[in-house]
């Protein structure tokens, strides 16, 4: 409804001509730049409904392999929505592997990225003062990173 009452606004005898083209500009380029802007944490963000989560899939990508690489067992790696169902589910690759729900007194490895919802701000918390991050992806705003618990032996993956 905003963007429909904003050109209507633009466009209407009641907004002088010498505006119109800057306020048209300032709305495409908050428009295009929307899929860019990176919120933090601990605020829910709709990343599904733009562009700036598609760095997620490739990167999940790579921490699985360094995760089978490193022998660090998926089922022992907890996590959320959309990373909690098959791997085949999101990478049609036949896989019935999965990641285990979240459970911070039970999982060993939690796999995190900023493009998830569904972590409490108190997990959130606890994963950032008292968990090892054991490797940590980035590719333009998105994250993902795999911790490890306190106290967990990394040699007894």
């Amino acid at each position: 409804m905003i963007s429909l009452l904003a050109v209507w606004y633009l466009f209407s005898v009641f907004t002088p001509e010498k505006l119109r083209k800057p306020v048209l500009i300032i709305l495409i380029a908050g428009l295009l730049t929307g899929n860019l802007w990176v919120y933090p944490d601990r605020i829910a963000k709709g990343w599904d409904s733009t562009l700036a989560y598609l760095p997620y899939f490739p990167l999940r990508e790579q921490m699985i392999g360094f995760m089978k690489q490193e022998n660090i067992q998926l089922s022992r790696t907890g996590t959320l929505f959309p990373n909690s169902g098959k791997l085949d589910y999101i990478d049609l690759s036949g896989s019935e592997s999965s990641f285990a729900e979240l459970d911070l007194d039970q999982n060993q490895y939690v796999f995190y990225s900023n493009i998830f919802n569904g972590f409490t701000d108190d997990e959130l918390s606890e994963l950032k003062k008292r968990w090892m991050p054991v490797r940590i992806l980035k590719s333009g705003g998105v994250r993902v990173i795999l911790f490890r618990k306190p106290g967990y032996p990394d040699d007894n993956k």
